[in-house]
């Protein structure tokens, strides 16, 4: 499939008025032929901008989230929190400024993300003009970083995302 015919298939997703987790699996299986990853995550948040929900597509990802939202979130210097990216409102590449020598020297890259196969993260803010919804990292190997056409790809797949979570 190609990135043009991946972009019709979510926004049919997004179409079907499935409940919002619902949707957000198959979508976040769907972006894979958009922007691909080794894996995809998604936080869902209420109206205070505080993550109320998450779907890691590694099983593995789910060990470690009370870890991140306890110990790094917000806690350390080298990595922004959750909420400071979400009142940003939607976008794209938050936290592509925080992926620094120290966050690759840390002690969270190196017992999780690194353990999980995440080197490189991208990430999106999904939201529209009501609020926002959640936030998405897409990870990939060390040897594939993301490129700026990854974000743009990223950012046209984003108000699919914010219609499905609406719901």
């Amino acid at each position: 499939m190609n990135r043009k015919r991946g972009l019709a298939h979510l926004r049919r997703l997004a179409g079907l008025g499935l409940p919002p987790q619902a949707a957000a699996v198959a979508m976040l299986d769907a972006l894979h032929e958009v922007v691909p990853s080794a894996f995809n995550r998604l936080g869902f948040c209420d109206g205070r901008l505080d993550i109320v929900d998450a779907y890691c597509e590694n099983p593995e990802g789910f060990r470690f989230l009370r870890y991140y939202f306890e110990e790094v979130d917000g806690r350390v210097d080298y990595w922004p929190s959750v909420r400071s990216c979400l009142a940003r409102g939607p976008g794209v590449g938050y936290y592509l400024p925080w992926q620094t020598p120290a966050f690759y020297r840390s002690e969270y890259y190196n017992v999780v993300e690194r353990a999980l196969g995440s080197h490189h993260q991208i990430d999106v803010t999904i939201g529209d003009q009501a609020r926002v919804y959640g936030s998405m990292v897409l990870a990939r190997a060390r040897r594939d970083p993301f490129t700026a056409d990854d974000a743009r790809l990223l950012a046209q797949a984003a108000p699919y995302f914010a219609h499905a979570l609406s719901a």
